[in-house]
């Protein structure tokens, strides 16, 4: 369960990490996969609607990356 602080508006908003998320930390625990997810959470608790939709994005490549030498 993951618990979001938003203090300019002083409420606390609790929701489980999606699966890829959770997968990707090795501190996962059970009590992670629990709970609702964040669009339910957002309309559970805040009365608020999320909604998913597909758009472009602007994306970065880095193809290589070196230390830099000594000077």
């Amino acid at each position: 369960m993951r618990q979001v602080l938003l203090s300019r508006f002083d409420m606390k908003l609790e929701f489980k990490p999606d699966a890829l998320a959770a997968g990707l930390k090795e501190e996962s625990t059970a009590s992670d996969l629990e709970g609702a997810s964040i669009f339910t959470a957002v309309q559970e608790q805040l009365g608020l609607k999320l909604e998913s939709k597909k758009g472009p994005v602007t994306v970065c490549v880095i193809e290589k990356a070196e230390r830099p030498g000594e000077n």
